[in-house]
């Protein structure tokens, strides 16, 4: 049996895309320049674009014909993605923050604050500005290599849920370095902080979530796409105080545990014998 190219493994794939990530955000720490300032702001780019960059070029040169037009195909087959499947991309996320808003409130450990999600609606542009940044910026980079790319390479040697949970670890710890740049979203909730804390765990759990909806959508890179988005609008929408972002990762991690049962339900569901 002819031996796999290592290029081809998902272990090159994470190595290469932290050594890039994490290459280029070190570097930008290492100059003392926050966000704006150069080469701060370049090497934060570059960096950020890791997943994109190391998971479309071994899918253009490391894996063959067949492989990179059913990459690309995953991106764009809106068809991959069925029925009710849009509703748990488009609205799960925005309807868990929205909850996590709502039980802060209702337990008084914190007021509900809408302001930043007013404020966005009474300027359309600026929403659509906010919108487009967002989506170029985070999941369209980020998903074409993290749920694209690594993912799909992990099913074919791992369960589903072991694929997503490692996937998910080192897409974790690729956002650490992010917490030192001063300017980023990360430095002002500050590094080891519990906000650090909230969103690395959150981070683990949410992809366990794409991880099942890129499964169940047969593959379907725009179904995580779509998803990461609604994940990072809707929080760009709700600005979510401390107990909210507790009441979140609790809620996030019920429906991982539905999400874990339904695929143990469905990995031990006997299978029907083939008719001779």
């Amino acid at each position: 049996m002819q031996r796999e190219s290592f290029l081809k493994r998902p272990l090159a794939y994470f190595l290469l895309t932290l050594a890039l990530s994490w290459g280029c955000l070190f570097a930008a720490i290492a100059s003392g320049q926050p966000m704006g300032a150069s080469p701060t702001t370049f090497l934060f780019y570059l960096g950020a674009g890791g997943p994109l960059i190391v998971g479309a070029s071994l899918a253009l040169f490391a894996q063959g014909k067949a492989y990179r037009q059913a990459y690309l195909r995953r991106v764009v087959d809106v068809k991959r993605i069925r029925g009710a499947w849009w509703l748990a991309v488009v609205l799960l996320f925005p309807a868990i923050n929205l909850s996590a808003m709502g039980l802060a409130q209702l337990s008084g450990l914190a007021r509900a604050d809408f302001s930043a999600a007013l404020g966005l609606l009474a300027d359309p542009l600026g929403l659509l500005s906010s919108a487009l940044f967002l989506f170029f910026f985070g999941p369209l980079p980020e998903e074409l290599g993290w749920r694209g790319y690594a993912q799909e390479r992990l099913n074919r040697r791992v369960s589903p849920l072991a694929a997503s949970l490692i996937t998910g670890a080192v897409w974790a710890a690729w956002h650490v370095p992010m917490y030192l740049i001063p300017g980023t979203f990360q430095h002002q909730w500050g590094f080891l902080s519990s906000i650090f804390w909230i969103r690395s765990v959150s981070i683990v759990l949410e992809a366990v979530i794409l991880g099942w909806v890129f499964t169940q959508t047969d593959s379907s890179t725009l179904s995580a796409i779509l998803m990461h988005f609604a994940v990072n609008f809707s929080g760009e929408l709700l600005d979510l105080p401390l107990a909210a972002e507790w009441m979140r990762l609790w809620l996030v991690a019920m429906v991982v545990i539905l999400v874990v049962a339904r695929w143990e339900a469905g990995r031990r569901k006997p299978t029907r014998a083939a008719q001779p």
